[in-house]
């Protein structure tokens, strides 16, 4: 019997480039300043189980980190309202004898999982986890 083996490519198309291209740096200034002017009129509260769920994932993560020979940056930021843990390794491995819980929960808590080559050889994971919610103000609820 032979091997099998599926492989496919899918390189960049010209219309993403050409999306690209036609963004102008006028469109950028004014959509960084919508996101600005929204973070201003809002208030943001931390979602109450946000605490104890992220620090769980920051042991789960270190675990991760301590067997890889990484490193681990886990961030809140007050001003941007944004929660993320950082893994730096030269690779990572899920097994189900060892790590693949803790990816479940990452899939379960994350709202984004981005796995990153960089240039130095390491592997760049950056996790975004809801620990913000936004307030809804008066405006906001009397549309209609």
């Amino acid at each position: 019997m032979e091997n099998y083996v599926y492989e496919k490519e899918y390189p960049m198309g010209e219309e993403v480039m050409d999306a690209i291209d036609s963004i102008s740096p006028a469109e950028v200034l004014a959509l960084l300043a919508k996101q600005r002017r929204f973070m201003r009129e809002h208030m943001y509260l931390v979602f109450p189980p946000a605490p104890q769920i992220f620090d769980g994932l920051i042991k789960d993560c270190e675990a991760i980190v301590k067997e890889f020979c990484g490193k681990i940056k886990a961030t809140i930021d007050y001003s941007s309202f944004t929660a993320t843990i950082e893994l730096w390794c030269t690779y990572v491995e899920f097994r189900g004898d060892e790590f693949m819980y803790t990816l479940q929960k990452l899939l379960l808590y994350a709202t984004t999982i981005r796995f990153l080559p960089l240039t130095s050889g390491m592997l760049h994971i950056w996790i975004d986890i809801p620990y913000f919610a936004v307030f809804p103000n008066a405006k906001d609820t009397n549309r209609g």
